[in-house]
């Protein structure tokens, strides 16, 4: 079966819904966690400011300029902050008796996401979706969408809920869609 749980986590009361799921898969197959949270490097950050500049699209950043020494201090309290918020989710893992580590990654999300995945054959990738279409998907991209189509291990999506249940997760069906084959 899955011999590890991946989660991606991004600091949001929203990715936070996917740890129940987590948790519970990890108890019923007895697997390890890793949860990883992605830090977009200062270039990949100055290009998207770049082309917002370029397209006007961002108002307040089409007249600034940021030296790229404010941009590393911002980068490097992203990656202690992201750090942080990891080791509190895997220590409420660890502290129901799960096995939990953490990974700090840089780059594009849906890229290590998956490369966090690969590094365990049989990993499954448990994860939230806002849920967004049509123009705000477009604007905002999906890293669950992205991760959903490209991994090559199973990925396991959960719609993000403005009122997320208190207590254990309960399934109470499954969709399975069959093509026949």
């Amino acid at each position: 079966m899955y011999k590890r749980i991946v989660v991606p986590l991004d600091g949001s009361a929203v990715a936070a819904q996917a740890l129940p799921y987590a948790k519970m898969m990890a108890t019923t197959l007895h697997a390890p966690v890793t949860l990883v949270a992605v830090v977009e490097s200062p270039e990949q950050v100055s290009e998207q400011v770049r082309t917002a500049q370029a397209t006007a699209t961002v108002g307040i950043l089409a007249n600034s300029s940021i030296s790229p020494d404010v941009w590393e201090k911002l980068h490097r309290s992203a990656m202690a902050q992201a750090k942080e918020s990891l080791e509190q989710a895997a220590a409420g893992l660890r502290k129901d008796k799960i096995d939990a580590t953490i990974g700090v990654l840089e780059g594009s999300a849906p890229e290590k996401i998956m490369e966090a995945a690969d590094k365990t054959p049989d990993s499954l990738i448990v994860m939230w979706t806002h849920g967004r279409s049509g123009l705000g998907r477009w604007v905002m991209g999906s890293v669950t969408d992205k991760v959903v189509h490209h991994a090559k291990s199973a990925v396991l999506v959960m719609r993000a809920s403005e009122k997320p249940s208190a207590g254990a997760p309960a399934i109470h069906g499954v969709v399975l869609p069959l093509d026949g084959s």
